[in-house]
């Protein structure tokens, strides 16, 4: 096990990013892009260009892998076995709000504690975040779309939202033009499918949302179930 030092920025001030990916068959998904992001993060917050030789071996078997990378080095951790997914998540509006400017919102930053509160306090499975200009910016370990009329839409990184890679991977494989933009939580309340997407769960149905105690539900829309279908096949 890395030992990390009570000195290290990343310990102290959560001054570090990381990357999460998902690991089946030996073959870690999407990994050059992880590491694209790994690298422009770092660069963002000031952090000297990663040496990655230390992930040059995958991990046997299937499991969740993350890197960690603050000033004093890169670290790595696996936790083998990937426990079954739902079919589908339940989002409830977080009342806390990510600054659309802040590293921690735009990048995986190990100062994580406005999204994982959010989660924890969700009563669903993922919570929907805001930023400061009550624009939909994120749920809070996930990107989120959703769809209007036939489009694809999904909020702008200048939203405060991260360049996820199953976010990038549906941006480059979607069919028609996906739609960045600055948009209000109105547009949640009127889209007909909503999923979310990260490296672990892939493209996730929304079939129940919550906004101020009101619950709506939805259905898994053709346009998402297409989506992941196709990602599923791409993956496996």
């Amino acid at each position: 096990m890395s030992m990390v030092d009570v000195e290290d920025l990343g310990f102290r001030h959560g001054y570090g990013v990381f990357e999460t990916l998902t690991v089946s068959g030996g073959r870690a998904r999407l990994r050059d892009w992880h590491e694209e992001n790994l690298r422009e993060a770092a660069s963002v917050l000031g952090i000297s260009a990663p040496d990655l030789s230390p992930l040059t071996l995958t991990p046997p078997g299937e499991g969740i892998w993350r890197w960690f990378l603050t000033p004093s080095g890169l670290r790595t951790w696996f936790a083998p076995g990937l426990a079954p997914l739902p079919v589908s998540y339940r989002v409830e509006l977080s009342p806390l709000r990510v600054s659309s400017s802040a590293w921690d919102a735009r990048f995986k930053t190990l100062g994580y504690l406005t999204h994982y509160q959010a989660r924890m306090q969700s009563g669903g499975d993922e919570a929907l975040l805001l930023n400061e200009r009550g624009e939909v910016a994120a749920a809070a370990m996930a990107n989120i779309f959703w769809v209007r009329n036939g489009a694809l839409f999904t909020p702008s990184t200048e939203c405060g939202c991260r360049g996820g890679t199953v976010r990038r991977w549906v941006l480059e494989n979607f069919s028609g033009e996906a739609l960045r933009v600055s948009a209000p939580l109105t547009v949640m309340q009127e889209a007909d499918e909503i999923f979310l997407t990260n490296s672990r769960v892939g493209v996730m149905p929304v079939t129940e949302l919550t906004v101020g105690g009101t619950r709506r539900q939805l259905a898994v829309g053709e346009l998402t179930g297409r989506l992941r279908e196709r990602f599923r096949s791409a993956m496996a």
